[in-house]
């Protein structure tokens, strides 16, 4: 999803659809590479001035869990922005390109 998605969804305004920003500030995955978002551009603002009425960052886990409920009752669009930390998840999937394209093409049956 790029930032024009937003123009698009505030302009089609889907009833049923939820955005949930999970911003942890970095790339993780391609090395930790700092984003935008760390150096102050806020998705939520920009989010909003695309025209999404309920745009907001979730202040805690019950303001979140909140949003969620009027978010399954078709209440939309929304988007919630969600800060977590830049420690690395538990339970990490391999990434190695090698294994990927191994395990992928075993699963098409071409390789034993």
């Amino acid at each position: 999803m790029h930032l024009g998605s937003l123009a698009t969804v505030a302009l089609v305004a889907p009833r049923n659809l939820a955005i949930v920003v999970i911003d942890n500030g970095i790339y993780q995955i391609t090395g930790g590479q700092r984003t935008h978002t760390s150096h102050g551009t806020d998705l939520v603002a920009i989010a909003a001035g695309a025209g999404i009425a309920d745009a907001q960052w979730a202040r805690d886990e019950a303001h979140f869990e909140a949003w969620i409920d009027g978010a399954l009752a078709g209440d939309g669009p929304r988007l919630i922005g969600v800060r977590t930390d830049d420690s690395p998840p538990e339970g990490v999937t391999d990434r190695d390109p090698v294994r990927i394209r191994e395990r992928f093409m075993q699963g098409l049956g071409v390789r034993p």
